[in-house]
């Protein structure tokens, strides 16, 4: 019987030799630099409130760039009555959370106290006092004294019904540019009535016209200069200038006329018109003997003549 050769054994791999490492130790790494110490606290940013210049209230306008320089000039008297912009900043916010929270918007209670109305007015525009209002009325308007009496009268009424001074400025410009247009317009309807009335006296009173016309211009400016301007500026129902109503015009020629039946050739204002009369035939009679045919071509001399002779008949004896 035959044996199966033993198997053979799996080759043995050399071991390698060990490999020395002959190098020196590394030396321990160098310790590193210390942290940087913390840098020294920085002074803490100045309040922009803190920081305001002494004329913080002018920058403050200046940088609102109001056209108006009157209301530039209203602003800066406002902030006049706070000490800093804190009070300032304070004062607006207060207003508007206010307004927000309806305790103003909604009008004042029925009984305020003083406070509640000087916050009302405060926010709306309305001066503390009366003679607050700067009423703003266009570029060149100029009241005369008559009409700062009618505003003067008027601003306690506003200022009691809390008439915010924007408002008000509005109503008195709107007013006094509604009287200017209605004078101007009187004024030029005076002129068409006084050529509607020369009209109708040229056609009634012919060749007398001039001298009734100088008879009533005598009577006016005969007048005391107070009376003189009450009756230019009296007017019938309809609006008409008495200076121009022809039936007026009429009757005082004829009281003239008869109150001096010299007034058409010898001035009103003559202290002795028969001797003024006397004189001036006595003139134009000699004129008439001393040059007849002078006379005869003189037609206005003529004219004259037959004027003052009628006037003297008229005079009393």
């Amino acid at each position: 019987m035959s044996l199966d050769p033993a198997p053979s054994a799996d080759p043995v791999e050399p071991v390698a030799d060990p490999v020395v490492n002959n190098d020196p130790p590394a030396a321990d790494p160098a310790p590193a630099d210390p942290p940087a110490a913390d840098p020294a606290p920085a002074d803490p940013p100045k309040s922009f409130f803190g920081a305001a210049p002494e004329n913080w209230r002018q920058d403050a306008v200046d940088n609102m760039r109001l056209n108006d320089p009157e209301a530039a000039t209203r602003e800066l008297k406002r902030l006049e009555r706070f000490k800093t912009p804190q009070d300032w900043l304070k004062a607006t916010h207060e207003a508007n959370r206010k307004i927000r929270n309806g305790e103003i918007a909604s009008g004042l209670p029925e009984d305020p106290t003083d406070e509640q109305l000087a916050e009302y007015r405060e926010a709306h525009g309305i001066p503390a006092e009366a003679t607050g209002y700067e009423l703003d009325l266009g570029e060149g308007v100029t009241l005369s004294e008559a009409d700062q009496s009618i505003v003067d009268t008027m601003l306690p009424a506003a200022h009691a019904a809390n008439i915010p001074n924007a408002a008000m400025s509005g109503l008195s410009k709107a007013f006094f540019e509604a009287r200017a247009r209605q004078a101007s317009e009187r004024h030029a309807q005076d002129e068409l009535d006084k050529q509607a009335t020369d009209k109708l006296l040229r056609e009634e009173w012919q060749s007398d016209f001039q001298a009734n016309t100088n008879i009533f211009s005598a009577f006016v400016d005969g007048l005391p200069e107070d009376a003189r301007q009450e009756f230019s500026n009296m007017r019938g129902p309809g609006g008409k200038g008495l200076a121009n109503n022809p039936a007026i015009i009429n009757s005082i020629v004829d009281l003239m006329r008869k109150a001096n039946p010299t007034i058409t050739v010898v001035p009103a204002n003559d202290g002795n018109p028969l001797k003024t009369i006397d004189d001036e035939l006595a003139s134009l009679n000699k004129m008439m003997s001393d040059e007849p045919d002078k006379w005869y071509k003189d037609q206005a001399a003529q004219q004259r003549w037959r004027e003052l002779t009628t006037a003297k008949d008229k005079l009393p004896a």
